[in-house]
């Protein structure tokens, strides 16, 4: 529909599109630009689980597992019932907490929907590793958080660099933005590089 309509695209599920090589050679050929897949909050679980997982690494813990249960009563919750979405959610959260890289079997991601929390959401991360010397590391953490307004500032951000794009001709899968916005853009890139990437596509 938006390519019929001539419109760029955010995709803010975690749906397969920019992921997508078929899609994103449609987006080039309309010369619109794609956005995706899977949107950061501003500060959500998998930020939060990205941090950790970051720190403990560049200070020499060797992590061993690691497991992140969400839920929420809100319509993202409820389509993750489904067991498809679920598989495409796990993919595009262990993909940008940094869960892939460690065994599949030392990873796990769950979401329960519980109507009452409504747009809340509680996320329960836990980390396991080995610090110096072999000694075992333990971290635990729990964080609630109103789920649809943290991601409401990223959203307004990729409406503005989509905007800033097409003003520059830029068309097809946009790497910086969504390795800087998504959970699982198709080629992610660290935040510098990403940057980078962006201050010169934006350079007049």
């Amino acid at each position: 529909v938006a390519l019929r309509a001539g419109c760029a695209f955010v995709n803010c599920i975690p749906s397969v599109i920019a992921r997508s090589a078929n899609w994103a050679r449609k987006f080039e050929a309309a010369d619109m630009p794609l956005i995706g897949d899977d949107l950061k909050s501003q500060f959500g679980a998998t930020l939060g689980h990205h941090a950790l997982m970051d720190v403990l690494s560049r200070n020499g813990v060797q992590l061993h597992q690691t497991y992140q249960i969400v839920s929420g009563g809100n319509m993202d919750f409820f389509n993750l019932q489904d067991t498809d979405r679920l598989k495409s959610k796990k993919t595009s959260k262990v993909q940008g907490f940094g869960g892939v890289e460690l065994p599949a079997e030392s990873v796990h991601f769950g979401a329960e929907y519980i109507p009452f929390l409504k747009d809340r959401k509680i996320a329960f991360i836990r980390l396991e590793g080995e610090a110096f010397g072999g000694t075992p590391l333990e971290l635990e953490l729990r964080m609630s958080i109103e789920d649809s307004p943290s991601a409401a500032g990223n959203v307004l951000d990729a409406i503005r660099y989509m905007k800033a794009m097409m003003d520059r001709g830029i068309s097809g899968v946009v790497d910086p933005v969504s390795s800087l916005l998504m959970k699982a853009p198709p080629r992610p890139m660290s935040e510098p590089d990403a940057l980078a990437g962006l201050c010169s596509m934006l350079d007049p």
